[in-house]
């Protein structure tokens, strides 16, 4: 028999686990929401100055692109936690609930682990992009590392999301559940 005090501690590092992972994937979603609000109207203006004016801004391509890292990478997170990742469940459908258990395991340790590579990796670019004092390439030649440091940042609030999948695996696998733990967003 398991003492009581066991499944508090679980429910409380699966709160605790939630309530980091919404706040921080809130919290990059939310310049993403606006950038995307200010792409339409600057690619729309873009377009209109470019057909009817003959005007080309070199800038919205080059922010455009900085942006879509941005978004891209910032969004990782809450498009994990909120379950919007295509997911192919053809073949795991027809497997038994334990071993669909252990394949949640073994796939989010395998994802945990590739992300923190990527984590890693996108450091040392932004770390070269500052010391190495990286410049764009087109004429604004702005300084490249905050737009690397978009890359590690992301990727590091994913790996607290796919750390909180993870536990959730296991708590699952350990207890023989098919069922979430409930969010506290829920």
């Amino acid at each position: 028999m398991k003492p009581e005090g066991h499944e508090d501690t679980i429910h409380k590092v699966d709160r605790i686990l939630d309530k980091v992972t919404r706040i921080t994937s809130n919290v990059l979603l939310a310049p993403c929401v606006v950038l995307l609000v200010a792409w339409v109207f600057l690619i729309g203006a873009y377009v209109i100055g470019r057909a009817i004016f003959n005007v080309s801004w070199l800038f919205v391509e080059e922010f455009t692109e900085y942006w879509l890292v941005m978004i891209t990478f910032f969004a990782l997170a809450y498009t994990l936690r909120t379950g919007g990742h295509i997911t192919i469940d053809i073949v795991t459908r027809l497997l038994s609930k334990p071993v669909r258990n252990i394949l949640a395991v073994i796939t989010g340790i395998l994802a945990l682990g590739f992300a923190i590579y990527l984590t890693e990796a996108g450091t040392g670019w932004f770390w070269t992009a500052w010391v190495g004092h990286k410049l764009s390439w087109y004429p604004s030649s702005v300084p490249l590392w905050p737009y690397y440091s978009f890359i590690p940042i992301g990727l590091a609030v994913l790996c607290i999301a796919l750390l909180h999948e993870l536990y959730r695996s296991v708590i699952r696998l350990v207890r023989g559940e098919k069922t979430e733990l409930k969010s506290n967003e829920e």
